[in-house]
């Protein structure tokens, strides 16, 4: 992806990650460092799922 195309607020290749955790499941969590320490991932919000709307 090209500069020109990154959402505003996204990282870049090579940024450093964040280390904050994130809820994956109701009681079930992820740390975004931990992960990226793995290796690559991608990162998807959905809100439908778990929102009264």
């Amino acid at each position: 992806m090209s500069i020109a195309n990154t959402p505003a607020g996204a990282l870049e290749e090579g940024s450093v990650v964040p280390d904050v955790t994130v809820w994956t499941d109701p009681g079930q969590s992820l740390n975004l460092r931990e992960t990226a320490a793995e290796g690559p991932y991608a990162l998807f919000f959905y809100l439908v799922d778990w929102s009264s709307t």
